[in-house]
């Protein structure tokens, strides 16, 4: 509706999980060579983890694009406290027949299949997102299928993508077998301001528009109501952008932010930052003048 006026040739911050858009972000680079080290040194589980919004999935399809022909993966997206027997789920993970099978009959099914792996060179990664919804039965059944690995290398991987609440879980007393297999982890931390902006200004520049579209004042109050959670960003950018279509602003400054931010508070479905009880819009604005003094950003901040 808006790229035109702007010159984008896309939307520049949909909610889809797009990796041609990923941003390198501290923390999100972080979290890419600690998966990459993951799967390089065959480590048995890696658990990648971060609040929602925070690009964790976007990871996973950026791992997806750039991993090597050897390496079978099978990912599994709706992992849920209802689904059911867990090998049916990792059977159509991997695409081999599942149908009429129990899990005995899976489980030798799938052993095959890792061995065949096995055989021809590859390695098999098995990514579970969303794993925070997993029983402490289906972990255990996790844990056992680890088992398969002989004594020189790792037949299977197993990456699980959560929210905190896996990491709760993990903690457990009865889990605690399972949280010594786990090799490497890495939280997703949310983006700090030098970051945001760069991130906003990273994606306009994607999707062919100018980088100062959102003025650093703009930037700043974007952060600041988003908490660095980039689903967030992406969010409030999107409705800036809409609503400084409307009013014909080429571009995008604190009031426009802000103005969003009032509407969606006053809707009562926000799920940004409230603005602070008894703050005026002059009184916000010279706190996020304070907070570009004390964090100041690049003159140009785009990939």
């Amino acid at each position: 509706m808006y790229e035109d006026f702007y010159g984008l040739t896309r939307k520049p911050f949909s909610l889809l999980p797009d990796s041609s858009f990923i941003y390198p972000a501290r923390s999100h680079i972080k979290a890419m060579h600690v998966l990459e080290y993951g799967m390089l040194s065959a480590a048995g589980f890696v658990v990648l983890s971060g609040e929602v919004g925070s690009g964790k999935t976007m990871i996973i399809r950026r791992y997806l694009l750039s991993r090597k022909d050897d390496v079978a993966v099978g990912l599994i997206t709706n992992a849920s406290q209802t689904f059911g027997n867990l090998m049916t789920w990792i059977a159509m993970a991997y695409g081999f027949d599942h149908r009429d099978g129990d899990y005995v009959s899976l489980y030798d099914r799938f052993v095959d299949f890792l061995l065949e792996n096995y055989a021809e060179g590859k390695r098999t990664v098995l990514i579970i997102d969303e794993a925070q919804n997993l029983t402490e039965r289906m972990l255990e059944d996790l844990r056992m299928l680890s088992n398969i690995n002989n004594e020189m290398d790792q037949v299977l991987q197993i990456v699980l993508v959560g929210q905190p609440e896996l990491l709760a879980m993990l903690r457990k007393p009865e889990l605690r077998q399972f949280s010594q297999r786990i090799t490497v982890h890495c939280h997703l931390t949310p983006l700090d301001l030098v970051d945001t902006t760069g991130y906003i200004r990273h994606r306009v520049s994607i999707a062919g528009g100018a980088p100062e579209l959102f003025d650093d004042l703009a930037c700043a109050t974007i952060h600041y109501f988003s908490g660095g959670l980039p689903r967030l960003i992406n969010l409030l950018c999107d409705v800036s952008l809409l609503y400084g279509f409307s009013q014909e602003q080429k571009v995008i400054t604190f009031n426009t932010v802000v103005e969003a931010v009032e509407d969606r508070e006053a809707g009562g479905l926000s799920p940004f930052t409230p603005i602070p009880d008894g703050w005026d819009r002059e009184r916000l604005c010279l706190s996020m003048i304070e907070s570009l003094d004390a964090a100041p950003l690049p003159e140009v901040a785009i990939a």
